[in-house]
């Protein structure tokens, strides 16, 4: 019990020196992270995040990679849903979650996040191109 009350007391300080936002693990994080890129409310493209065998951590620099899946149109569908509730329209929107029982559940919302994993595609570059034409 001392253990769980010095990780309390440390908590504790931590917070004292800087806000953090704690998200609830899920299981099915093993699975990967989905990112769905939607450009002026338009899906453009999505990614999959898997963390290397026996870590739930789906950054690169964390051993994480990255492919590009064709994905499930009701998977679309059910993330554009979150961009479709945004008060006012954003150029780009990425929607980052994992699939549980098969349906899609939000993990973020990225409304500022400069990686949208264009990579240098060319149809994924036009895309975006095309949606900040339409804004100007």
């Amino acid at each position: 019990m001392s253990n769980c009350n010095g990780r309390s007391k440390e908590i504790d300080r931590l917070l004292r020196e800087q806000d953090y936002m704690v998200q609830p693990f899920v299981e099915e994080i093993k699975n990967g992270e989905w990112s769905f890129l939607f450009f002026n409310g338009k899906y453009s493209h999505c990614s999959l995040k898997t963390p290397k065998q026996g870590d739930f951590r789906v950054q690169h620099y964390h051993g994480g990679s990255i492919s590009y899946p064709t994905p499930d149109p009701k998977h679309i569908e059910q993330a554009g849903i979150y961009v479709e509730s945004l008060p006012e329209p954003t150029l780009y929107a990425r929607v980052d979650g994992v699939l549980i029982n098969d349906s899609f559940s939000l993990m973020e919302l990225e409304l500022i996040e400069p990686y949208l994993f264009l990579n240098s595609n060319t149809l994924l570059l036009e895309n975006y191109y095309q949606a900040l034409i339409a804004l100007l």
